[in-house]
């Protein structure tokens, strides 16, 4: 291997490891919003590890709650990590029932998002 190609995949390999680097809980908090068919979502992710999630329907009618999240790393190469709400309400659930929330970790385009259902948009960072 010649000098110059030994050099690019020393130089090269860092990167591609951050790339597989899990997530950590300060890179994630801040507050992430999705607009869906049902509304639109808010979650703010705290460092204390408490949320505020906040769901408006079709118009101004809000409702909001708290509880406690986590971030659960990935068990495998292949997977990506997840942020587990506990008791969360149920995205385009009617009865807005309290089910634990498994989002996926993701990056698009470079920039972080996390992901109820591979079908519907996002929930992208607000701030």
């Amino acid at each position: 291997m010649r000098f110059k190609e030994l050099l690019g995949v020393i130089l090269a390999t860092p990167l591609v490891l951050a790339a597989c680097a899990p997530e950590h809980t300060s890179k994630l908090v801040g507050k992430w919003r999705v607009r869906t068919d049902c509304g639109i979502e808010e979650i703010e992710l705290r460092a204390d590890s408490t949320f505020g999630q906040g769901h408006s329907k079709r118009g101004d009618y809000f409702e909001s709650k708290e509880g406690l999240w986590s971030l659960e790393p990935a068990s495998s190469q292949r997977e990506t990590d997840h942020v587990i709400l506990a008791n969360a309400w149920n995205l385009c659930d009617e009865s807005l029932r309290s089910t634990p929330l498994r989002l996926e970790v993701n990056r698009e385009w470079g920039q972080t998002v996390l992901v109820f259902d591979p079908d519907q948009p996002r929930f992208t960072r607000v701030r």
